[in-house]
């Protein structure tokens, strides 16, 4: 019998064995300071396999941080090898792990460790990288990595207290694809080559992707028989048999509703009588995406498309013309970003030269070429209907993302998306294929997510949980929804409103700031009441902030040149390569150490944008995460990996070699900057604007408000 001991008291009493053991096997387990065993015993980082007699059996040495974590060793004693001792001192960690909801572990044996290997591999540890060991031993290294099966969906258990819930969201990964109604005219574009031939036909292919789903009206078939008579044969006929039909349902509000849209799209006539049949059958089309709950009618007809927002305004549906479901790709899409060591990666659209390693990218994720050609890559590139972009280094594809660019309507978006998982820079590439993902494909208001990966995807997957991604019901894909918004009390009720919209419902007033752990009550969209963490609430509908009532925050000064690269709030396009910062969801501010106190994790910071060449104003806001001095002689390139900052920059932002590192995150431009003579009313003048301050909850709200809605 075996016994994994966990507890740091029970490990403590076996130290020595495990220090003996290292020491005498060096040649597989690698050299290990003396101290880094009592230091991680305490710690809770060591497992201890002892016998039914006590006697020491193995060990495993790992390290945490979230959401992964690694094997810094593992060993078991000759006696007791081949009786499950490896197996079950990984399967201790893995059960740990899995509760506080880590997404994997990584693991790195020596290629040369025959017997090693073969364990790891039925371990399900699969090979992510091969990298060279030692310049002594001049091995080579088998980087494995393991995902866990870690439970995000909670169960039902009708009240769960959790800072990583999903907010129920597992339901979302079967979320419906929205029902448009064709109009006739849209029919005839896409049998006939007619001037908007090119985007009817992109909306079927949108349809046939499983982007949106279109039909045609029950009235279609009176209407094409009023309109061609005697054409029997018509091959247009054949089309709308085969479309899905809408019946207008018969019910006692579909006169009221038809009374309604009938003085917004015809207010100079009377109905019925002053309409005729046509007027009347777009009455009829419109009236049959209200009342079977449809998103919306596809249309060029003029008339319609005229009185668009004031239907969109009563009924929340959308009449628009299939050219506004395919905008053209953004030209804005391509860009280089800074990779360290390893030269730069290229951000771009995809084409023809980049078409072949894209599909060879994606086949070698494990995706089966029959799913590359349905789901993955557009078949055709000049009439695709989404966006494509692909993460290319000086050799080869590296990173591939595309998402739909039609339904602009509806504020549901599924991306797809893989990295290279060997490549050095996998997590950095990552970040920029989901990034920019997000940053193009957000529409105004809530945004629902749904991203799609394939298996060991372990990069993707911890950038993706970093900013609120959370596993569905469907495997390989994950879901968020994102806010992008700033919350004050005087703007709670709307918060509350549109929150209520995807299903998710807060308590009718706001809570007063507590710190950034404190519980908040929701009820999620799968019917469950939960109490989650601030925090983590910011961080799944990121990006978020909720200042409620007595939230700390100061005012952040920086000067343009920095905080362009830093906060990205600048509408100029810049054709210079990305810093690595730009990538990241978190960033460090770097300023004076004495203003250190001043950064409370939790709180809020207001960035000042100073400088001749600056706004003069604040532009935009984020969470502080943390706060740290950063010593002179430990400043190094890795330190700066999230600031826009170098050390050979570092002077221009103060002579003291000691630095405060803010670490912010959930950054959200403000609409309007909030110019210095609106502070200096607020009692902020230039003064407390040259270093970092402290502001009031009034002024925070006044600035705030004054940001978003002028």
């Amino acid at each position: 019998m075996i016994k994994i001991l966990s507890n740091r008291d029970d490990v403590a009493r076996y130290v020595s064995d495990v220090r003996a053991a290292s020491d005498a096997n060096r040649n597989a387990l690698g050299f290990l300071p003396s101290a880094v065993f009592d230091d991680y015993a305490a710690r809770g980082k060591l497992l201890v396999a002892v016998s039914s007699s006590g006697a020491y059996a193995g060990h495993l040495l790992f390290d945490r941080k979230f959401p992964r974590a690694t094997v810094l060793q593992m060993f078991c004693s000759a006696a007791s090898r081949r009786n499950g001792v490896a197996t079950a001192l990984l399967e201790e960690l893995k059960g740990g792990l899995t509760n506080d909801g880590f997404l994997s572990i990584k693991a790195s044996v020596a290629e040369d460790l025959t017997e090693s290997n073969r364990f790891w591999e039925r371990q399900r540890f699969f090979i992510k990288e091969r990298k060279l060991g030692g310049i002594t031993t001049g091995r080579k290294i088998l980087v494995r990595i393991h995902e866990l099966d870690t439970p995000q969906l909670f169960a039902r258990s009708g009240l769960t207290v959790s800072g990583s819930d999903s907010l129920g969201l597992g339901s979302m990964a079967a979320m419906v694809a929205p029902m448009y109604l064709l109009d006739l005219n849209v029919v005839f574009d896409v049998s006939r080559r007619r001037s908007e031939h090119e985007a009817a036909a992109r909306l079927l292919h949108a349809s046939h992707r499983g982007e949106c789903r279109l039909a045609i009206s029950g009235e279609m078939a009176v209407e094409l028989g009023r309109a061609r008579p005697h054409a029997k044969d018509d091959p247009m006929i054949g089309l709308i048999e085969a479309l899905p039909k809408v019946r207008l349902p018969q019910r006692k509000e579909a006169v009221k509703i038809e009374q309604d849209l009938a003085s917004i799209i015809f207010p100079e006539k009377v109905y019925p009588s002053g309409l005729s049949a046509n007027d009347l059958s777009d009455i009829r089309h419109i009236s049959t995406v209200a009342l079977n709950g449809l998103s919306g009618f596809i249309t060029r007809d003029g008339r319609l498309l005229a009185a668009a927002n004031q239907i969109r305004s009563k009924f929340g549906i959308l009449v628009a013309p299939p050219t506004e479901f395919v905008t053209p790709a953004w030209s804005d899409s391509s860009g280089e970003f800074e990779a360290g060591g390893y030269g730069r990666l290229e951000l771009l659209p995809m084409h023809e030269q980049t078409y072949e390693p894209a599909r060879e990218l994606l086949q070698s994720c494990g995706l089966r070429p029959s799913e590359i050609v349905s789901d993955w890559l557009p078949g055709d590139l000049a009439q695709q209907s989404q966006v494509s972009l692909v993460v290319r280094d000086a050799e080869s594809v590296v990173g591939y993302v595309s998402w739909s660019r039609n339904d602009y309507s509806a504020n549901n978006v599924r991306i797809r998306a893989v990295v290279d998982e060997s490549h050095p820079q996998a997590i950095g590439i990552a970040q920029m294929t989901l990034g920019r993902a997000v940053e193009l494909a957000r529409r105004p208001g809530f945004t629902t997510f749904l991203l799609d990966t394939p298996a060991r995807q372990v990069s993707m997957r911890e950038v993706a949980h970093g900013v609120g991604y959370r596993a569905t019901d469907l495997p390989h894909r994950l879901a968020k929804i994102s806010a992008g918004c700033v919350v004050t009390p005087d703007s709670w009720s709307e918060f509350h409103k549109r929150l209520s919209g995807v299903g998710i419902r807060l308590p009718d007033s706001p809570p007063r700031w507590e710190g950034h752990a404190q519980l908040i009550e929701i009820h999620c969209p799968d019917g469950e009441r939960r109490f989650v963490r601030l925090d983590a609430f910011e961080t799944l509908l990121s990006p978020l902030i909720m200042c409620v009532s007595g939230r700390p925050a100061v005012i952040v000064p920086i000067q343009h040149r920095y905080a362009v690269p830093l906060l990205g709030h600048s509408k100029q396009l810049s054709l210079a390569p990305k810093l690595r910062a730009e990538r990241s969801h978190e960033r460090i501010y770097l300023g004076d150490p004495r203003a250190l106190g001043r950064f409370e994790t939790g709180g809020v910071a207001l960035f000042y944008e100073s400088g001749s060449e600056g706004e003069q104003a604040v532009v935009a806001a984020a969470r502080i995460v943390d706060s740290y001095l950063i010593q002179g002689d430990e400043i190094s390139e890795e330190s700066l990996e999230k600031s826009v900052l170098t050390q050979n920059n570092l002077r221009e932002i103060g002579k003291s070699r000691d630095k405060a590192a803010c670490l912010f995150d959930n950054i959200v431009v403000l609409p309007r900057p909030v110019g210095l003579s609106f502070l200096r009313e607020l009692g902020y003048g230039e003064q407390k604007l040259i270093t970092t301050n402290r502001v009031s909850p009034e002024q925070l709200s006044a600035i705030l408000c004054r940001g978003f809605n002028g």
